[in-house]
């Protein structure tokens, strides 16, 4: 077992001593929405909406593009994954007015096609109001969903090229023995998203033992119900399956848990199926005797999607920001791959 404060080689890619992932085999992620953002500006300012004689209406501006894009990696395949919510200003002229407005696009997802991508505008200048939209409607917004077209060709032929540790947030290893059995029970990995950025707050304390420990909060939104994401939490076929290494669950308070091939072990303190688990946690490289709490509460939103709030204290500081990079990519994300509950940012 690793000291605290030395390195874990079975989890961390770039602590090899070469420091490289070879062939991309763990997983990794290269942010694309610095990219994203100059393409969607690029591709939509100056859009012709319509056309009708000497009269047309054209996008003026780009206002947001908020969200997350990303080219993850994983056993030397490339995965492009992207929910956008976009923004524009557009005006000009239609049946002899000066017009303006927005057109707002909530939900660009690697989940939709062009074509069922919803598209919102509103008319703030201009009296031709249902004009207008139904002008736009007849032809389905034909210009829009084309420019969303060439979006997701241009990131699909980003290949990455994730070649150093500077250009990858290198992931937790675990080991893929999950069994076939087991990945059948759930749906393959056809298409990945990695959707939260955490809203994370931390704070310091120092143990009896004079270890300095921090704790985190965050929250995520699945598209699921609580019952769902509850069960992809403790139901062992699917924790080995979305996780590719070995599990152990005994569900009940006082029963013991291990995932990651026994790298992450404890036992339940409280369990309340579709509502609650609160648990005592450990990493592998941690002091034998030292164990984190975590308290994971799971709620329903007015859209029915399942919000889950995790808390953990106890961490010791120098594996913050492993800790966190393990809850959000290894378990929370890959839960909403294999399941199909991705959701926006919080």
């Amino acid at each position: 077992m690793a000291k605290l404060g030395e390195t874990d080689p079975r989890w961390i890619v770039s602590e090899r001593s070469d420091g490289t992932n070879v062939n991309n085999w763990h997983w990794t992620e290269k942010n694309m929405m610095g990219w994203t953002k100059q393409a969607i500006t690029r591709l939509f300012e100056g859009l012709t909406l319509i056309t009708v004689g000497a009269e047309s209406v054209s996008v003026t501006k780009v206002d947001h593009v908020k969200g997350e894009a990303n080219i993850n990696t994983r056993k030397g395949k490339v995965f492009h994954f992207y929910e956008l919510d976009i923004k524009l200003s557009w005006k000009g002229k239609f049946q002899g007015e000066d017009v303006e407005g927005t057109i707002t696009l909530p939900e660009v997802s690697f989940e939709l096609t062009p074509d069922e991508v919803e598209i919102e505008i509103s008319v703030t200048k201009g009296k031709k109001d249902y004009e207008l939209k139904s002008a736009l409607r007849a032809q389905k917004y034909a210009p829009v969903r084309r420019q969303i077209a060439l979006y997701l060709e241009e990131l699909v032929e980003q290949k990455g090229d994730l070649k150093s540790q500077t250009e990858a947030v290198p992931l937790v290893q675990s080991k893929p023995d999950a069994t076939a059995k087991e990945v059948s029970q759930v749906k393959s990995i056809d298409k990945e998203m990695f959707d939260v950025a955490p809203i994370l707050q931390t704070t310091t304390t120092t143990t009896s033992t004079s270890i300095s420990v921090k704790s985190i909060d965050f929250k995520s939104r699945f598209r699921a119900s609580t019952d769902d994401v509850f069960d992809a939490l403790t139901n062992v076929g699917k924790v080995q399956a979305y996780t590719q290494s070995s599990a152990s669950v005994d569900l009940k308070p006082g029963g013991k848990f291990s995932m990651f091939s026994n790298n992450i072990t404890g036992e339940y303190v409280e369990v309340v199926p579709g509502e609650k688990l609160v648990m005592k946690w450990r990493n592998s490289s941690w002091p034998s005797d030292h164990y984190s709490r975590v308290t994971l509460k799971l709620e329903r939103d007015e859209d029915k999607n399942t919000i889950l709030a995790l808390n953990q204290t106890g961490i010791p500081s120098s594996d913050l920001d492993r800790t966190q990079l393990a809850w959000r990519e290894q378990m929370f994300e890959r839960i909403k791959v294999m399941f199909g509950y991705g959701g926006l940012a919080l």
